[in-house]
C-alpha cells in the first residue's frame, strides 16, 4: 500500500548538513546524545481543517494541518490544499499510523 505525502522540501543530504553544521549547536548535540549515526525518512498523516480566526475585530480564514499520531506537533499552515503536484506517492512502510479521530 502507498501513501500520499507532500514532497520533501529539503534533501536527506541538506537535512544531515544541518545536523553536522560547525558551531556550538554541534557541540551541544555531539555532547548530548553522541554522534548522528543514521537519518532515515519518517511520515505522518495530518489532517486538514479551515478555520476561522476572529481576533479584536479581525477575522480570517486558514487551512491548518494537525498531526493525526498525537495532536501535539506544532499546526502547519497550507496557503492551498496541496495539489498532485506537490505530493508523491511513497510505500507506507515508514508511516506512522493516524489514531486520532477526526
Amino acid at each position: 500500500m502507498k501513501i500520499r505525502s507532500l514532497k520533501p522540501n529539503v534533501s536527506q543530504e541538506e537535512a544531515v548538513a544541518q545536523f553536522q553544521a560547525a558551531g556550538p549547536m554541534r557541540w551541544i548535540r555531539s555532547s548530548a546524545m553522541g554522534p548522528l549515526r543514521s537519518v532515515a525518512a519518517a511520515y505522518l498523516p495530518f489532517q486538514l481543517f479551515r478555520v476561522t480566526i476572529t481576533n479584536r475585530g479581525l477575522t480570517q480564514q486558514k487551512l491548518l494541518g494537525v498531526d493525526a499520531v498525537t495532536g501535539t506537533l506544532d499546526l502547519f499552515e497550507f496557503e492551498h490544499v496541496p495539489g498532485d503536484g506537490e505530493m508523491i506517492a511513497k510505500p507506507d512502510c515508514t508511516a506512522a499510523a493516524a489514531r486520532l479521530a477526526r
